[in-house]
């Protein structure tokens, strides 16, 4: 296997015959898929050689299952619900085979001692199907998965690529690919015709970027190596970058006055983000808040008060911390007893029950879960014991509604009927639900509008149906967790390239690229992970996707597409 990377003191052109973009779960498992292809000859290709791009050194992990994740961040669900069947048995025997080392919290694994400490009897009885495991032994074993099999493949080169994709370009009509333009065993890089990535080295300006913020045309005729950029070249490319940025909060700058904002968890991973929280309420002039705020309550939140209690930072706290939602806590951070095997729907259940011939809509499949999940709760249930039985009815009537409504629901409610349906239990639930019993916690219903800096700190606007108002409270931190951009919208320079100079489409619901039964966005340009949100079509039906099950799933559909891609174009223009 080459280990060749981009750095700044690397400017050789890449050639390849596919190029991944992205090495985490939906780029790792796609390669997974791909190489599994290539050894059952369906690539149609003697020597495969994939380059694949990443902007970290952590390679075949991705950011939630890498060294950027904390050292206490766990799955968001038990792992019989995490992996498909296949997979899972395979990850579990991985874990037998290294459980003396996690049980002793092995530093080499970089796991919290205190997740392996309280689950000692279930880790030495092998109920691993039941445990949240901690996030970074999953990325350990992906890693482990590609390079065992690259280790007994013969026929395929991975090209590792570190650097910051930046845009991608067409390179003309391709020249015919025949046994002589190959005679190195992978693409013929001079070759006109295919797809071109630009990557800018680990630190460089991207070269779409211009000094002053903007976007530079990829096609302005500047010369690339001047650029510090690298041209990645091949006969098809999968967008595997995972979800776009933090969406960004309103503030006044960081000078206006003493309050800090940290604005994404996920550039330098929880661990950091800690340190960088504790510091900054350390620094607080005296007068000023001392106070936190944390934006969302979603599954960034929940890591984030996991791992401050597993740090022991809340142990120190002498401040407030405020979680600010827009529909207020979600009841699944609470732990209730779990009643589901109890529970029945009323109203979906009767809306289901509808002659044939009955004229369904998408909105009245969400109102009706909206009524049910009210009526549960008011009844003694939770959220949570409501989200197998409601799924099922979904998904019935999902196959019932008429086209215009299921790309109505894949747009709109799908993602609202998902508020109902969060993964959440496990040590993250019971974190949370002694930090909000104990006060140690408090929350706020409302949207986050704006921030407004000053000597004492933060001074938060925010809004509900009643109106704008601002909380009573002064902070001297906020954390931002409020989820991700959409990708129409998105600042990220990239995904806005693909938009703005390669013609790609965001999916109607802006939360994706639009894809076509083969998973292209356009000619050889594949979508992988959560990217793909908002596609409905003959092979597809997502409105959201960071389920790692649905991914993998994906991933193998999405391989076996890019091997046909491969026969196609062997002897033929791209």
């Amino acid at each position: 296997m080459s280990t060749q990377k981009i750095s700044e003191d690397i400017r050789d052109d890449v050639s390849a015959d596919v190029i991944i973009v992205g090495a985490g779960v939906s780029g790792t498992s796609t390669l997974l898929r791909l190489l599994e292809e290539q050894r059952t000859g369906a690539t149609g290709t003697d020597r495969l050689r994939v380059a694949v791009i990443d902007r970290s050194d952590d390679m075949f992990t991705g950011l939630p299952y890498g060294s950027r994740s904390g050292g206490a961040s766990l799955i968001v669900t038990s792992l019989d619900e995490f992996l498909p069947d296949g997979i899972r048995q395979d990850f579990i025997a991985w874990l037998e085979a290294r459980k003396e080392r996690i049980l002793a919290a092995d530093a080499s694994l970089g796991i919290s001692p205190h997740w392996a400490e309280e689950h000692a009897e279930e880790i030495r009885g092998g109920q691993w199907d039941s445990l949240f495991i901690p996030r970074r032994l999953f990325g350990h074993f992906l890693r482990g998965r590609v390079e065992d099999i690259l280790a007994s493949t013969s026929d395929v080169e991975v090209i590792r690529i570190t650097g910051e994709a930046s845009a991608l370009r067409r390179m003309g009509t391709a020249a015919r690919a025949g046994a002589a333009a190959r005679a190195d065993g992978g693409a013929d890089a001079g070759a006109e015709g295919g797809i071109e990535i630009l990557v800018a080295a680990q630190g460089a300006l991207p070269g779409n970027a211009t000094a002053d913020g903007g976007i530079r045309s990829a096609a302005d005729g500047t010369d690339d190596a001047r650029r510090g950029m690298t041209r990645v070249r091949g006969r098809s490319v999968v967008l595997a970058v995972g979800s776009p940025p933090t969406r960004m909060l309103g503030h006044d700058p960081a000078n206006a006055g003493s309050g800090r904002f940290l604005d994404d968890t996920h550039v330098h991973g929880m661990d950091h983000l800690l340190q960088e929280a504790r510091a900054a309420i350390r620094a607080m002039p005296e007068g000023a808040s001392r106070d936190i705020l944390v934006v969302g309550a979603n599954a960034d939140a929940l890591e984030l008060l996991h791992a401050t209690v597993r740090a022991g930072l809340e142990r120190a706290w002498d401040h407030h911390v405020t979680i600010l939602a827009t529909h207020g806590i979600p009841d699944a951070w609470t732990v209730h007893p779990d009643r589901r095997s109890e529970y029945r729907s009323r109203h979906l259940a009767d809306y289901a029950a509808r002659t044939p011939d009955a004229k369904l809509t998408a909105r009245a499949v969400y109102d009706a879960v909206v009524r049910d999940v009210d009526d549960a709760m008011a009844s003694g249930f939770c959220e949570q014991d409501t989200v197998d039985e409601l799924k099922e009815l979904c998904s019935q009537l999902l196959e019932r509604l008429p086209a215009p409504e299921q790309k109505l629901y894949v747009d709109v409610y799908g993602t609202k009927v998902g508020r109902f349906a969060r993964p959440t239990g496990g040590d993250y639930q019971r974190t949370a639900s002694e930090l909000l019993e104990s006060g140690r916690v408090h929350a706020e219903r409302g949207h986050f509008e704006h921030a407004e800096n000053s000597a004492a700190g933060w001074r938060v606007t925010t809004s509900t149906e009643e109106g704008i108002s601002t909380l009573e409270r002064t902070f001297g931190v906020i954390i931002n967790c409020a989820g991700f951009e959409n990708v129409a919208e998105t600042r990220d320079g990239f995904l806005r390239s693909l938009q703005d100079e390669s013609g790609l489409r965001s999916s109607t619901s802006r939360t994706g690229f639009e894809v076509d039964e083969h998973f292209q966005a356009a000619p050889g340009v594949f979508v992988a992970g959560p990217l793909l949100a908002g596609n409905l079509n003959s092979a597809l039906r997502v409105w959201h996707l960071e389920s790692c099950r649905r991914i993998l799933a994906m991933a193998d559909t999405i391989g076996a597409e890019i091997a046909a891609h491969l026969r196609a174009t062997e002897l033929e223009p791209v």
